[in-house]
């Protein structure tokens, strides 16, 4: 017989009790099952651990230390299971939120949802928007990220469509363009996010529709640092209306492309709904129902030519 937790559980209650009957009767097992788990634990331990005076069984010396022992690891036991249970109700309360695109629109949103349930944490895994990766659907409950066209999925859904305008420096003679063909500006020097980026694929996918690979002057994934360049006039960009918007100023003109219209889709995903925490539901839930509504509020810039 190899030592285990339950062993260690049979003996406390004959040491409670001083009596096999009893002992064996609150444990709910047959007595002749009990009597010979002491005797193997004390065949394995070569040391007698129990005696009997009358009708009481008693602690022998080797028996007391057994106690002493039993007692110890039978607490860690108790503190390991309440540690889990913490564990396991902390691990309720978080929810995994990977933010591929509109990065910059959430923080102040996810601070609303933060006022109304403060209990809840939130991980952020602050990616790049690059397209969405088979390793991190398992780690995170939701992914937040642009798509061209997207096809409907399980556990995936559109948030809103936004269209691409054309952003050029308002000094220069283009910003007097009502409307833009992209096949025009095959000659042009575009800013651009980094290769790879699910931004700049969506650029390439564009142009690429019209006969050209777009000529890149610039590569910058911040939205601050494009529209810097923009307004310097080194290049021009396809800008997300609605997600970068806020990042352009009055000496950006920002013009709408006809041929071909350039859309992209700012998509959510989720876990399948039965592995689902009900904090990951609520945020899901949260994020469907609102975050439409808040970006197209944050359209802040207004088009002058739109």
């Amino acid at each position: 017989m190899k030592l285990n937790f339950t062993t260690l559980i049979y003996f406390k209650k004959i040491v409670k009790h001083k009596n096999i009957t009893k002992a064996a009767k609150e444990l709910n097992i047959a007595q002749s099952s009990l009597s010979r788990t002491i005797k193997n634990l004390e065949k394995e331990l070569k040391v007698p651990l129990l005696m009997y005076n009358g009708y009481e069984m008693l602690l022998t010396p080797y028996g007391e230390k057994f106690l002493s022992h039993a007692n110890t690891i039978l607490n860690e036991i108790s503190v390991f299971q309440k540690e889990i249970t913490m564990i396991e109700k902390h691990s309720q309360k978080t929810v995994s939120l990977s933010i591929r695109s509109a990065s910059k629109l959430l923080p102040e949103f996810l601070s609303q949802f933060k006022i109304q349930y403060p209990e809840i944490n939130i991980k952020i895994y602050s990616v790049s928007e690059t397209s969405i990766s088979d390793h991190s659907k398992d780690i995170v409950d939701l992914e937040i990220y642009s798509a061209i066209n997207p096809k409907k999925e399980k556990n995936t859904i559109s948030l809103f469509t936004e269209p691409l305008l054309l952003a050029v420096p308002s000094s220069s003679s283009l910003a007097t363009m009502k409307e833009a063909k992209l096949k025009d500006f095959k000659e042009h020097k575009f800013i651009c996010s980094y290769p790879n980026q699910a931004l700049r694929e969506i650029v390439n996918y564009y142009c690429k529709k019209v006969g050209f690979n777009p000529q890149i002057a610039i590569e910058s994934d911040s939205p601050e640092t494009i529209s810097e360049f923009i307004r310097v006039g080194l290049g021009i960009a396809l800008i997300p209306k609605i997600t970068w918007s806020r990042f352009c100023n009055s000496e950006i003109t920002l013009i709408p492309i006809s041929d071909p219209v350039c859309t992209r889709d700012i998509m959510l995903k989720w876990k399948n709904s039965d592995n689902m925490s009900d904090s990951a539901l609520l945020l899901k839930n949260y994020i469907c129902n609102n975050f439409p509504e808040y970006a197209h509020g944050n359209l802040i810039i207004s088009n002058k030519n739109d």
